[in-house]
């Protein structure tokens, strides 16, 4: 800049002049320079941070989300087993005191009220009425109200001595 100033003829005095103000105006440039310099490097240490930030909070995020899942498959899960617990206390309360001819029977006609009780067409129905409907063409799957008596045999006995010596007509 100074041989570019000489070479317009300008005196020592004018020259050192516009190269102070020049060389000011170069040094106030600098440091504006030097403090953009210094804001970006805070940007990109502020973007590492709110990256990390983020990172973070996308984990944290996740992991909630499976905290959340897990909450709710407990919850299903525990439903579902009181569902089960209030289907099964409703069917014995009306199964009551019956007696079915063996166990393979009555869990027979229990998981036939459990498949009824789902489907459309049992809506509105209560399980008396369903195993009404399940047992009213069966037979022989409730035990015997009228107790067997064991009776001995045809066989020979001390009463039948006398009927030993009758002829057997035809």
């Amino acid at each position: 800049m100074r041989e570019f100033l000489k070479g317009l003829e300008l005196d020592k005095e004018t020259i050192d002049t516009i190269m102070a103000e020049y060389g000011k105006s170069v040094q106030a440039k600098e440091e504006k320079i030097e403090d953009l310099n210094k804001q970006i490097a805070d940007f990109k240490s502020k973007v590492e941070e709110l990256t990390k930030e983020a990172e973070n909070s996308s984990k944290n995020v996740e992991e909630l989300n499976a905290l959340k899942e897990q909450i709710k498959r407990q919850e299903e899960e525990t439903n579902a087993k009181r569902q089960e617990e209030m289907l099964n206390n409703n069917i014995n309360e009306v199964l009551g005191d019956k007696k079915f001819i063996n166990d393979f029977t009555k869990q027979a006609i229990i998981n036939q009220i459990k498949d009824e009780v789902n489907k459309d067409e049992n809506k509105g129905k209560g399980i008396q009425e369903i195993f009404d409907n399940l047992t009213k063409d069966y037979t022989n799957i409730f035990e015997s109200e009228n107790k067997q008596v064991d009776m001995t045999g045809m066989g020979d006995s001390e009463n039948n001595s006398s009927q030993k010596d009758m002829p057997i007509m035809w």
